[in-house]
């Protein structure tokens, strides 16, 4: 065969096409941007969304950073920030807690944090500018956010005085004047105080400072980006083994504590995806394909039907089989150009819209509005790639009819039968149109099903928005309705004396409330350092002394290993131990004798953390 310079001729025979048939066009080209709408709106909402609930997580943590070192030395700080594997490391300076009366019900921590620090979580200033480190008109400066402002009763004022009272960590208490440099807007979901003053001011008071044990007044943080969020675990354990310094044992040298950002564990989402997820998110992807196929294959198969004796006629003078695909194709290009371009833009107006609604319906009050060029360059792929498919079988259908059998074509197949239609009062509408609607089964099939998966579409997205349980979600961290302590408790500051513990009278009160079911109390301390602090060797030996062989065996494990380690000490009443997951052994036993429970956490995907696994040693 001789190759012919054709392409000319068939790409003006395409637009030649598409010229006489205007009414047709609009249509095929509503029908790409309906899909292409379909396609951007959950694009944009899918993007506008998951930025959201980042933002949020990182709001709760209180850092966007991906990883936390802290009570580190000047010298380890710069060691580590200097690593080349970190991308950016910010400061901070821990001074101590406010104690003011109006702020004892608050762990408010004093501290200086550099540009990056503050940035990282959400300390930058809204108003005014982080402290100078010369003091102004004779008041060094100091960044607090809103709420503390306001209970303070000080104006959000740049300059206004701020007396703060605070205790350093040997106990030593300081009250100074401050001249507030700017502010930072309260955050509710963090629930973090801020107060930040400068390092000089912070080098000033730590002139000759004499350190006690436990004591982080002095010790600086630092807040560490790598140049991935993959991993972090991994390559934080890696950065301290690199540099001599391990965050695995406390009661081995070169203990480093280093806390990963658990914002960042839904970067662990693709590590540690079960099948169930894969097989939902794969069957809504496939209907939102289906729908937009549908509707452009049927416009396109409409399309192809009313053109067969067209196609017919120009085979006859030698068009091929392959230039009628081209044909085809070519036209459904140009006319995706336009849908697709219009239907993008209408989509993401739309997907802007509906994206705060779907926010709120999880839970939360603040949407980011995402312009990820993935929502952009996604939507037109699909909703490319969902013409070209929609229009391969059309495109075959008039390759393929012989020129002499296409002036003659019906896409349907007519089974004539003879039948008596008896009636007095003529045929009946129902049954004229039941017959038009079963004349093509085909058409009429991908009709109600384009319907059924539209409105299959629809029901899933209603479903998304409410289906988030806030009780579910915070059963986790929470088994009752209210916890009530002690402001030291709340403060978190890992010292509780038998002054923070509640009265029976408060605890009558509270019980006899009408509203209250259940409650349940828990008893002891925090953080208590080494078992081996309360007991010494010979009060061990004379109480294991005539105990059975199987718990003789902690013995040497409380002397020895658990020595060495901070552990939290504490009892519970019956109704708190309900919501204990039994991994082996019988927790009721603590009831009937001298038992301890091991108490272990699991991380976000059910896998335990087993700090210390004494558990089998302890007969129970």
């Amino acid at each position: 065969m001789f190759k012919v310079k054709n392409k000319k001729i068939v790409r003006k025979l395409s637009f030649n096409i598409l010229k006489a048939n205007k009414l047709r066009n609009i249509i095929a080209i509503c029908a790409i941007m309906l899909t292409t709408i379909l396609f951007a709106t959950v694009f944009s909402m899918s993007a506008s969304l998951i930025e959201t609930l980042d933002h949020q997580t990182f709001r709760q943590s209180g850092s966007i950073s991906h990883m936390s070192l802290n009570e580190l030395s000047i010298e380890e700080a710069d060691k580590i920030a200097s690593d080349a594997s970190v991308k950016s490391a910010g400061y901070r300076l821990f001074l101590g807690l406010a104690t003011d009366s109006k702020l004892s019900r608050k762990n408010v921590e004093i501290s200086y944090m550099d540009k990056l620090y503050a940035k990282n979580n959400f300390c930058t200033p809204d108003e005014g500018k982080l402290p100078s480190e010369e003091v102004v008109d004779g008041y060094p400066e100091v960044v607090l956010d809103t709420q503390l402002l306001e209970v303070l009763g000080i104006e959000c004022k740049v300059g206004a005085i701020v007396p703060i009272t605070y205790e350093l960590g040997n106990g030593e208490k300081i009250t100074q004047k401050f001249s507030l440099s700017g502010w930072v807007q309260y955050d509710a979901l963090s629930g973090k105080n801020t107060i930040i003053v400068s390092k000089s001011y912070c080098q000033q008071v730590l002139s000759g400072y004499a350190a006690i044990g436990g004591d982080r007044t002095g010790t600086w943080s630092l807040d560490v980006m790598f140049d991935s969020s993959n991993n972090i675990e991994e390559q934080t354990k890696e950065l301290l083994y690199n540099l001599g310094f391990q965050n695995e044992d406390v009661a081995k040298d070169n203990y480093i504590s280093a806390s990963v950002n658990w914002a960042y564990s839904s970067n662990q989402l693709m590590n540690n995806i079960d099948g169930v997820t894969v097989i939902a998110i794969s069957i809504i992807l496939i209907i939102i394909m289906l729908t937009g196929y549908l509707i452009i294959y049927n416009i396109f198969r409409i399309s192809v039907t009313n053109d067969i004796r067209l196609f017919g006629l120009i085979k006859v003078i030698g068009t091929t089989t392959r230039q009628i695909r081209k044909i085809i194709m070519m036209q459904a290009m140009v006319l995706a150009l336009i849908g697709i371009t219009v239907g993008i833009l209408i989509g993401y107006f739309i997907g802007n819209i509906f994206t705060p609604l779907v926010v709120e319906g999880v839970g939360y009050d603040d949407a980011m509005i995402s312009a990820n060029p993935i929502i952009f360059v996604g939507t037109a792929v699909f909703s490319l790639v969902t013409v070209w498919i929609s229009c391969l079988k059309p495109a075959r259908v008039a390759g393929k009819v012989p020129p002499v059998e296409a002036l003659r074509y019906n896409e349907q197949t007519v089974n004539v039968k003879k039948r008596i239609k008896k009636g007095s009062k003529g045929a009946k509408i129902h049954r004229m149109a039941f017959a038009n609607v079963c004349r093509c089964k085909s058409k009429t099939g991908l009709v109600i099903a384009s319907l059924v998966l539209s409105a299959l579409l629809l029901n899933l997205t209603f479903a998304f928005t409410n289906g988030f349980d806030m009780d579910k979600y915070t059963k986790k961290f929470r088994t009752a309705d209210f916890i009530v302590g002690s402001d030291n408790y709340f403060q978190n500051n890992g010292f509780l004396s038998r002054n923070d513990m509640l009265s029976e009278e408060i605890i009558s009160i509270l019980e006899s409330n009408p509203g209250v079911n259940k409650s349940g109390n828990i008893y002891g301390m925090a953080d208590v350092v080494g078992v081996g602090a309360w007991f010494d060797n010979a009060k061990i030996d004379k109480y294991f002394e005539n105990k059975p062989e199987e718990v003789k065996e902690s013995n040497c494990l409380i002397k020895g290993e658990l020595s060495k380690y901070n552990i939290s000490l504490y009892g519970m009443d019956k109704y708190p131990t309900e919501y204990l997951k039994v991994i082996e052994g019988d927790i009721s036993k603590i009831y009937e004798g001298n038992y301890i429970i091991e108490v272990l956490d699991e991380d976000d995907y059910k896998e335990l953390i087993k700090y210390l696994n004494i558990a089998k040693n302890q007969n129970g």
